[in-house]
């Protein structure tokens, strides 16, 4: 009973052992793309389904890229690009990073892939991107999709050795394949091998071999689906021999379970007669006999990421924020800024650009709120996590509230630098209005009348939502949301250049208002002159009211000129006081 279990053991063994083994030759085989190079043709989209074009990408990318599949199947893939190279810092492709080479302004964008990689790449579809920038201190990631539209040549079998079952069909030209069904002579007489062995190479070719075991003194010639196979006869038999021949990878992709191949056949009789058959080689299967190593890693280029020109200096110190792309502007001319719908004002000079001071009469203090600016997520939720505004110090933590009369607040935002980058701004969804004194100035401010209720949102502890759009000339428009978190709230004196309406903004925003010297106030004793002291509080009113006050010169007595001119005028009225006191007393 033990012999025979031992015996059924052993039989299933056998049999597991060679069906595992039938199993794995004759598995289907690792595709990978042939060796050469290919120029592919591409196009870039802002989503996956490839129906908004990517503007930005199609220009600064070109629309030609090059595969280059090397001997051992695996490939390069090239981007080129034409302009604003020194500004970009790092890119991708369908989760491959990509090394850079960086001649000036243009370069190339590369990425070295294995066979199993590369056999990824298919005419059609579309692979998402990313590209990282840097204009200034000013850094932003752009995701994109490349299409390949087509290029992309065909795979092909793992290269290796391969072994085809076939048999031989008489050849029946009114047949839409030619295959009659019934077996040649050649069948019948045993004449070939019904197994024909192929090498297939990295470029897809293939070195094909087919066996013949009688008459091969009698044969001339031999072709196989029209390429002419050479004749080696054995030498010692002259009745063997094997027919061999390169066949094109056009060939190569007919060599697969039921396909059919057209082989010519001429032999002579000697002495006799010169026939020409044609047969029908018929694939009944296909079994990969020994597969030629397969490379895993993708090749090294040592030629990547290196710069050619000293120009492209990157300051690695400068913040990096996730940034929505909604849309991607090009203007090769004209920067998008100018073409905004912020309100940019321009210094003029006008000095008439004053308001009633009737209706800039404030009724309470001001305000300032001490924020700081925090990232959020795609559903505006705070990150904890400081914002470029704040670590690049590009707007100020202390946000000005003025409080009108009518009880809406005035919020004025100050940008110390990068404003010729802003394009737009909301606070809490309100617009707000752009000041700087002109498109290229680099520092301003940022005006909104919020409503009452919204007003009632300025609390310690609460979060605004701001919403910015920004502008690298000539390349993207991003838009970025912050959060203004309220840390505290300290009241100040009303502040000399009321407004209370869009109007009263947009007529003071010719002004230079950050470039003026601050008033100050001036203190007297109580004496019999009130007029006198009266009359200079009426001269400072005036001058607030209508921001004429000495500009700011960078010179440390400017503000004590300004002091010095009011009292000048207190003396000339005092003196006139006095000569009049006299005149009176002599009389």
């Amino acid at each position: 009973m033990k012999k025979s279990l031992s015996l059924v053991l052993l039989l299933g063994a056998i049999i597991f052992s060679i069906y595992f083994n039938f199993s794995s030759v004759s598995a289907d085989t690792i595709k990978v793309l042939p060796t050469g190079t290919y120029t592919l043709n591409v196009s870039y989209y802002t989503d996956e389904n490839a129906t908004t074009e990517s503007k930005a990408m199609n220009s600064y990318w070109s629309n030609s890229a090059k595969l280059v599949v090397n001997s051992n199947n695996q490939a390069k893939l090239i981007f080129s690009q034409s302009s604003g190279m020194s500004m970009m810092t790092s890119a991708s492709f369908a989760g491959h990073k990509l090394g850079s080479s960086v001649s000036g302004d243009t370069g190339t964008w590369s990425v070295n892939l294995t066979p199993q990689e590369a056999i990824g790449l298919v005419n059609g579809n579309t692979y998402l991107s990313n590209i990282t920038y840097q204009y200034a201190s000013l850094v932003g990631n752009h995701d994109f999709y490349v299409k390949i539209n087509s290029g992309v040549p065909d795979s092909i079998d793992q290269p290796g050795e391969y072994q085809l079952a076939v048999k031989y069909n008489k050849y029946l030209a009114t047949a839409t394949d030619g295959d009659s069904g019934e077996a040649s002579m050649i069948q019948d007489g045993g004449l070939w091998d019904d197994n024909i062995t192929y090498q297939l190479k990295n470029d897809g070719t293939a070195e094909l071999t087919l066996t013949q075991a009688k008459m091969m003194d009698y044969m001339s010639y031999l072709s196989f689906d029209g390429t002419e196979m050479i004749s080696n006869v054995d030498k010692e038999n002259s009745e063997n021999g094997t027919w061999t021949a390169t066949i094109a990878a056009s060939t190569v992709k007919k060599l697969v379970d039921g396909g059919k191949i057209i082989a010519k056949m001429t032999y002579s009789v000697p002495g006799m007669f010169t026939h020409t058959v044609d047969t029908v080689v018929v694939i009944e299967s296909k079994m990969l006999v020994k597969a030629d190593p397969l490379v895993t890693t993708a090749e090294v280029d040592p030629n990547s990421n290196t710069d050619a020109s000293t120009s492209a200096d990157i300051n690695k110190e400068a913040s990096t924020e996730s940034n929505t792309d909604t849309e991607s502007n090009v203007d090769s001319s004209t920067s998008v800024i100018s073409n905004s719908k912020s309100n940019t004002s321009e210094s003029t000079g006008n000095d008439d650009a004053s308001v009633d001071a009737s209706e800039n009469t404030q009724t309470a203090s001001n305000e300032i709120a001490k924020v700081k600016y925090n990232q959020v997520d795609d559903n505006d939720n705070d990150l904890n996590t400081l914002s470029m505004i704040e670590t690049d110090g590009i707007w100020d933590p202390n946000i000005k509230i003025k409080k009108n009369s009518d009880g809406t607040i005035t919020v004025i935002i100050t940008q110390n630098k990068m404003m010729n980058y802003m394009t737009t701004v909301k606070f809490d969804g309100i617009e707000m209005t752009k000041n700087s004194s002109s498109t290229n100035a680099t520092s301003g401010t940022w005006t909104a009348i919020l409503s009452k209720e919204k007003a009632a949102d300025i609390k310690v502890g609460n979060k605004i939502l701001l919403n910015i759009s920004y502008t690298i000339p000539n390349m993207f428009t991003h838009n970025v949301k912050a959060l203004a978190i309220i840390e505290s709230l300290a009241t100040t004196l009303a502040d000399d250049s009321n407004t209370n309406s869009q109007e009263s903004i947009a007529n003071n925003s010719n002004e230079k208002n950050d470039e003026l010297a601050p008033l100050s106030a001036v203190v007297a004793d109580n004496t019999a002159n009130t007029k006198a002291i009266d009359n200079v509080a009426t001269l400072l009113d005036t001058a607030s009211a209508n921001n004429k006050t000495l500009p700011q010169t960078d010179e440390e007595n400017s503000m004590d000129a300004t002091v010095l001119g009011l009292l000048t005028i207190i003396s000339a009225v005092g003196l006139s006081i006095t000569i009049f006191s006299v005149g009176r007393f002599r009389k």
